[in-house]
């Protein structure tokens, strides 16, 4: 429908009867408020609100204000934190009072037009948003203001203004108020109202030199313009946001981090300061920035139509707080797009009214590793990721930017048809590279000029490793490069100011070292190649880029090699031709080293790789050291070529190639001989050795070449006839020395052998010499030789080797008179000794794995080299004749006797050993122990027991008759004892009961380790009842690396019965401390059990603390047991200290025991710091059934003594009985024993080794048995043979050795049952192929000498 203005006249209708009609004023006014229709703008305060919601507060205010500067031509931008308060008495409105205090100023050079003064009345409308070269004026940005003030106000050319967006100033519909400089009226105020105006009154005169009145009443005019912004000190309709003094710091701060790069982009502010003003008025400066532009008129070389381009130096001056001045110089070009070329972004930039414009800055004394690339629209944007770009050069543009001006628009999801976003991506993809491209090549051009460091160049090639997670960027420096490459763009390594294309270049490789790639430059610049310097990441870029990248020529081995053959290398210096080599042998292609003259010998020459005489090149090595071929110095390599050189050499002399050699023993031997003195091969007899003369070997050398000898080459006949030894001692010699040649001969030691003044090459021959060539050395040889050996311990570079060697020869005078080795003896004594040829017979101990030298001087330099004990008698009887006293025969006992005599005043040691050990007959025959015959009311007796001598005894071995023995006793009033106490009876057989009695005799201490064959008692699962049993063997791996505990044993409970228990379930049987001797009663001799030693004797603490300290480890260790476990070892423990259960020390048992029960119950409560609550239990419930135990172990040991009031409480000495050897019984079974070893000797020869086996197994149980009658006269239970050698061991000290031979038997394979029967091997195994013939020969003669020992034990 067309709209019809009406008239002030009617309309007259023409058709029907349409009538006219007239309309009053009044009535159309009425109407049209009536129909009233359109959308309202929202109210100021409003508008602004969202602004600030939308806008960030901070240092993007600042440059706002800088953007509006450089809009209006400003070239000088002064900011002023001023924190004074003016008065408040001549005021325009008495309202304005508050804004008088603190404000931030914002000064330009740059005076308002009228326009200017239009469009900072208008609300969020640039007056320039037609004008692309404005980024635009008093738009929405200035407003940004408001974060900090309620009433900004400014100050330029013909006015001053103050907005009131509040509009409480000024009047109730008044939104501020302006004074005009050409108003006669207005002047008089601001001349008048001195306080209202004095904050710009100061502020003119700081920045413009100008005073107040000159500008108002004279110039009417102020050049330039100044803001003023009152801090808001209070809440206000507009924001809640306070400004103090703390926070405009912080304004400045933000500013000032982006001070430096603000000015790169500006088209006319150049200077930029921040000034602060304190209360007392003192201005401080806290920052001025400053660019100087100088343009570079003379880049002609590269022209585009498309674009006008133009790159200028630009130097960024900063001035800090501190007054210290710095300069950094910037490469800036820009490059605007002419209209016609590209049609999109021409439609684009007229309908945005937008500049096809980019710019890039780049830094030119900045490190290389900060590709630090900002984006910037004029002024940088924030610096956050979305800002960043990762290339080396800031970039900048008339971007599209968000609402809040802090992000760049991209075509994102919701932005696709956004026109600025497809601006912003037309101008990077289209303009920005080329922009990039342009930079690089006017870089290139003031590096040939000798205006630009080259280094700086290669500085600004993107680095495609910083990029490659920034697409949009990344793709920028893909393109450049792209572009880049048809250019010639690297420079030469020898001339930085000669550039060339990349297919004319040799490029570096990344991985070669500095030291390497130095040496090869200088190769090949001297032959004149087209090697090229560039940094790492450039180097990255053409492997990225370039099209054919394998195309390029690099520097490679094979390039290298290449070089070589076509230069001849002749003007390289040494250290380069070392280098070279390490790299031309780098990548293993050996053959193309063919004809290279770059091997380096000792002497400073080089050889060629080839396989002629002349290219001859040894290598030596720890082993085989060059000073053993003196004569052939001269080709070996040198000593400071790398390592890496040396190794693959090494390399090719193992493949054969080339005339390489590295040394080994035959090699050696082989140049020696070839290479001698010419001299000495020409001389017949003795060689004279001229060590000063470069053509005769060093003095060293000899030494030398005994060591090779001794450690590599055991056979000599090679060097016969050579002269290898001197006539004198190299010590004592000078500069020409006699050589004689070497004769060699096994058993005879040659005198002038031990003048080579090296021991250790001497004992090395020496230690391959069989020993019975020593037999034919006389005394005084072996002692010579002795001394020599000795004398080099000191010497030995290795003493470790040199004493195992010299301890090994037989050369070592014992007190028989022998020489033996030494090596094969755990300890070794010298022995001082006056009485051993008087009593043989003791110091030959038996079984002894301990050897005994002669006191002779050598042997005593000897111990002082190995610091080797020196014993005398009464040492040697205490160590080595007291532990086996109790085995010995009578005749020998009596000579021990009649020793200690002669060594007078007796050791308490052997007195206290002697206690126990029967050697002297009572009137029946048997031996008894000295106390036996000891009676307290005889005062001659019990004084001589009191002093340290034995005089009894010392007539005693003068006796030679019982009778006579009788006599001395009764002179001294010694009783005769006319009866023997009747034996208690042999062990119990294991699996019986034990009786109630001896209940109190067992152990409790749970930490007890048990031996192989040992007789115990055993309970089951905890319970009160024990068992007698025997301890076969230790179940769990005792050499394990972490031991298991509680320790599994195998255990014998009956004839054929073996179980496996726990060590908690086993128990040992105590041995009490006697009684004190009372008058008529005798003393138990040493007991001695069939089937193990006893333990020692159980000894009780004597103070609580040691009680204490065992019963905390204890607990410790009970712990860390498993529940069930736990109540084993508790129980234990309990019993273990109750009062009743230690007669005698009861108030001592009382006190541990109160201490355990205090500690079991902290442990229970977790008070412990090394306890742990889990897995425990209340342990209470059980102390009334561990308390009825105890009392029945009580009960039981008086019981004993109401039945056996003169015995003591002993298991042992109760179950001994007095053996009766059955002679006659040991022979027959010796006999048949004799029979089963016959026949396994049939079976050595075979392929039944296990028959062997079998029947060296019948031979050993009957031998043993047949030992067993002879010493007591009883048929063993049936038990294995490792349980009857340990029965036998106790029988005489010539069989203590017995159970070590029956391990080494089983071990290998001797057994009843495993060489029998299938079962007892894997499937599907049977013995026939478990044994070898060589363990059954070894078996069978083990076995032989066993049955010899028994043989001489039986007759």
């Amino acid at each position: 429908m067309r709209r019809c203005e009406w008239k002030h006249h009617d309309l007259v209708r023409t058709k029907g009867d349409c009538k006219r009609r007239t309309m009053s004023s009044a009535s159309r006014q009425k109407k049209k408020k009536k129909n009233k229709f359109g959308a309202t703008s929202p109210p100021f305060i409003d508008y602004l609100k969202e602004i600030l919601r939308r806008y960030p507060d901070g240092g993007q205010i600042l440059k706002e204000l800088i953007q509006n500067a450089d809009d209006a031509g400003a070239s000088n931008v002064v900011f002023i934190h001023d924190e004074r308060h003016y008065g408040t008495h001549s005021l325009w409105t008495e309202e304005l009072g508050k804004y008088q205090g603190p404000a931030l100023y914002a000064f330009n050079d740059a005076a308002f037009t009228e326009e200017d003064w239009e469009g900072i009345q208008r609300v969020g409308r640039s007056i320039k948003q037609d004008d692309p070269t404005k980024v635009g004026r008093f738009g929405i940005g200035f407003n940004s203001v408001y974060h900090i003030t309620d009433l900004p106000c400014v100050f330029s050319s013909e006015h001053l203004a103050i907005f009131d967006p509040q509009k409480k100033m000024f009047g109730e519909d008044e939104e501020g108020y302006r004074w005009s400089l050409n108003d006669e009226e207005d002047r008089e105020s601001l001349l008048n109202l001195r306080d209202q105006f004095q904050p710009f009154q100061n502020i003119v005169s700081q920045v413009n030199s100008c005073s107040w009145e000159k500008v108002i009443s004279k110039e009417q005019y102020f050049k330039g313009t100044l803001f003023r912004f009152p801090l808001r000190n209070e809440a206000s309709e507009i924001s809640d946001n306070l400004y103090d003094s703390t926070k405009v710091t912080q304004l400045f701060d933000s500013f000032i981090a982006d001070a430096d790069i603000s000015l790169l982009f500006l088209r006319n502010v150049s200077s930029i300061s921040l000034l602060h003003i304190d209360t007392n008025g003192l201005c401080n400066n806290r920052l001025k920035v400053s660019v100087s532009n100088n343009f570079i008129t003379d880049l002609s070389h590269i022209r585009q139509e498309s674009f006008d381009r133009k790159t200028c130096f630009k130097t960024v001056s900063h001035i800090s707080q501190q007054m210290e001045e710095t300069r950094t110089q910037w490469l800036v070009t820009t490059c605007l797009l002419k209209q016609g070329y590209m049609p999109e972004i021409d439609s684009l930039a007229n309908k945005l009214s937008f500049y096809p414009q980019v710019d890039g800055a780049f830094q030119l004394d900045e490190d290389r590793s900060l590709c630090n690339g900002r984006l910037s629209c004029f002024l940088p944007l924030p610096n956050n990721e979305p800002n960043k770009t990762a290339l080396p050069i800031h970039i900048n543009a008339c971007f599209g930017l968000t609402d809040n001006r802090r992000f760049i628009k991209w075509q994102e999801e919701d932005q696709k048809n956004d026109e600025s976003a497809m601006w912003n991506e037309l101008l990077t993809k289209e303009i920005l590279p080329h922009v990039y491209l342009m930079m690089i090549l006017d870089a290139i051009q003031l590096s040939e000029n000798s205006a630009l460091a080259s280094r700086t160049v290669y500085n600004l090639w993107p680095d495609l490793s910083q990029t490659v997670h920034k697409e949009r960027w990344h793709k920028v420096a893909t393109d450049t490069l792209k572009g880049l490459f048809i250019y010639k763009i690297f420079h030469l390594a020898d001339d930085e100011q000669i550039w060339v294309s990349a297919s004319d270049a040799v490029f570096p490789v990344n991985n070669i070292h500095s030291d390497t790639m130095s040496a090869v430059s200088r190769l090949l610049i001297a032959e004149g190649e087209k090697l090229v310097t560039v940094p790492e990441h450039v180097l990255k870029d053409v492997q990225v880029i370039f099209p054919k990248c394998d195309t390029l020529t690099w520097v490679t081995p094979s390039y290298v090699r290449d070089v070589l053959h076509r230069s001849q290398a002749e003007n390289l210096s040494k250290d380069d031709k070392y280098t070279l080599l390490e790299f031309a042998l780098s990548d293993e292609k050996y053959t193309e080293l063919q004809g290279l003259k770059l091997l380096p010998l000792s002497d400073g020459t080089f050889t060629s790789f080839g396989s002629g005489v002349q290219n001859l090149v040894l290598i030596d090595n720890e082993k085989f050291p060059r000073t053993l071929l003196p004569f052939c110095k001269e080709r070996f390599l040198p000593n400071n070529l790398s390592h890496c050189c040396t190794t693959q050499l090494r390399e090719l002399a193992t493949r054969s190639m080339y005339n390489i050699v590295s040394l080994d023993a035959q090699h050696v031997v082989a140049l020696m001989k070839k290479n001698l003195p010419m001299d000495w091969k020409m001389t017949q007899g003795h060689v004279t050795w001229k060590t000063a003369e470069d053509h005769h070997p060093p003095k060293s050398w000899l030494s030398e070449f005994w060591k090779f000898l001794s450690t590599e080459w055991n056979d000599l006949s090679s060097f016969i006839d050579m002269p290898l030894i001197p006539l004198e001692p190299l010590q004592n010699s000078g500069t020409s020395i006699l050589l004689a040649s070497l004769e060699f001969r096994v058993n005879y030691l040659s005198p002038e052998l031990l003048q080579t003044e090296d021991c250790s090459a001497v004992l090395e021959q020496l230690h391959h010499v069989p020993h019975s060539q020593f037999k034919e050395l006389c005394k005084d040889e072996c002692e010579e030789l002795q001394g020599f050996l000795q004398r080099g311990i000191r010497d030995s570079r290795n003493k470790n080797q040199h004493v195992r060697m010299l301890k090994s020869l037989p050369l070592f005078e014992t007190i028989s008179g022998k020489r033996e080795r030494i090596d094969l003896h755990r300890v070794v004594f010298i022995l001082n000794s006056v009485r051993h040829f008087r009593f043989p017979e003791l110091y030959q101990v038996a079984k002894c794995d301990s050897i005994f030298l002669k006191h002779t001087p050598l042997n005593l330099q000897l111990a002082e080299c190995l610091n080797i004990q020196i014993l005398d008698d009464l040492e040697f009887c205490v160590q080595f004749i007291l532990p086996s006293v109790h085995m010995m025969k009578e005749a020998t006992l009596l000579d021990f006797m009649q020793l200690l005599v002669e060594l007078g005043p007796v050791d308490d040691r052997i007195v206290s050993a002697l206690k126990e050990v029967r050697f002297i007959r009572d009137i029946h025959g048997t031996l008894q122990v000295a106390s036996f015959f000891y009676d307290y009311n005889v005062r001659l007796y019990r004084n001589c027991l009191t002093t340290s001598s034995f005089p009894v005894l010392g007539q005693l071995l003068l006796c030679d008759n019982m009778k006579d023995v009788e006599k001395t006793l009764a002179n001294h009033g010694i009783h005769n004892s006319g009866h023997k106490e009747e034996g208690h009876g042999s062990l119990p057989k294991p699996g019986c009961c034990i009786p109630e009695e001896w209940h109190d005799c067992l152990d409790m201490n749970f930490l007890n380790n048990f031996e192989s064959g040992e007789y115990v008692g055993f309970s089951k699962d905890g319970s009160s009842e024990y068992f007698y049993a025997i301890v076969i063997e230790r179940a769990d791996d005792p050499l394990a690396q972490t031991r298991q505990f509680p320790a599994r044993y195998k255990i014998q409970v009956g004839s054929d019965d073996f179980i496996e228990v726990s060590s908690l379930d086993l128990y040992q049987f105590k041995r009490e401390k006697k009684a004190t001797v009372s008058k008529g009663s005798t003393c138990t001799d040493i007991e001695r059990l069939l089937t193990s030693r006893p333990p020692p004797k159980t000894v009780f603490p004597e103070t609580l603390e040691e009680i204490k300290r065992e019963i905390d480890h204890s607990l410790n260790e009970i712990w860390k047991m498993s529940s069930e476990d736990k109540q084993k070892a508790l129980k234990r423990l309990y019993l273990r200290w109750h009062p009743d259960k230690n007669p005698g020390n009861e108030t001592l048992a009382t006190e541990a025991f109160k201490y355990l029960q205090n500690r079991i119950e902290e442990l229970e409560q977790g008070k412990d710091a090394h306890s742990t609550s889990s897995n425990w239990r209340d342990f209470r419930d059980f102390y009334n059934m561990w308390n009825t135990e105890a009392r029945s172990h009580r009960r039981g040991r008086e019981r004993f003594y109401q039945n056996y009031s003169r015995r003591h409480y002993n298991f042992w000495s109760n179950h001994r009985e007095t053996p009766r050897p059955n002679r006659e019984e040991a022979k027959r079974w010796y006999e048949q024993a004799q029979c089963d070893i016959k026949a396994a000797q049939n079976d050595t020869g075979g392929h039944s080794s296990e028959w062997c086996l079998f029947k060296v197994h019948q031979a050993v149980e009957k031998a043993l048995i047949a030992a067993i009658y002879r010493g007591n006269g009883h048929h063993p239970n049936n038990c294995s043979i490792t349980t009857l050698a340990l029965q036998v061991s106790h029988f005489s000290s010539q069989l203590s050795s017995i159970p070590s031979t029956v391990r080494q038997l089983t071990d290998l394979g001797v057994d009843g049952k495993k060489t029998q029967y299938p079962n007892y091997h894997k499937f599907p195994h049977i013995p026939n192929k478990q044994f070898g013939i060589d363990n059954a020969r070894r078996a069978l003669d083990i076995a032989t000498n066993l049955l010899e020992k028994i043989e001489e034990y039986i007759s």
